[in-house]
């Protein structure tokens, strides 16, 4: 939807309709919420805030496989931490 408001090419009924799970029951609401003055300057922002979540979300990758690579040696010892109730590797 956010890539939809940078954009400009959909109505607010056109995007509300792109909503997923629980917010599916609350269009109405979610339409006239995505209803309102959105300027240049917010599409900016927006763009840019987009840009910084995939910078984010590219840094964590490399971090996470960064710590993979380290812990290699120690993969048999990790593989049986897990199987202890609430140890477990996070992604």
């Amino acid at each position: 939807m956010i890539q939809h408001l940078i954009q400009d090419d959909l109505t607010s009924k056109e995007m509300a309709g792109l909503a997923k799970s629980r917010l599916r029951s609350k269009l109405s609401e979610l339409e006239m919420a995505l209803e309102g003055i959105l300027t240049d300057h917010h599409r900016v922002l927006f763009k840019i805030s987009l840009q910084m979540v995939a910078s984010y979300d590219e840094a964590i990758e490399k971090l996470n496989q960064e710590i993979d690579r380290k812990m290699e040696p120690y993969h048999e010892i990790s593989e049986r931490l897990q199987t202890i109730p609430g140890v477990k590797k996070v992604f």
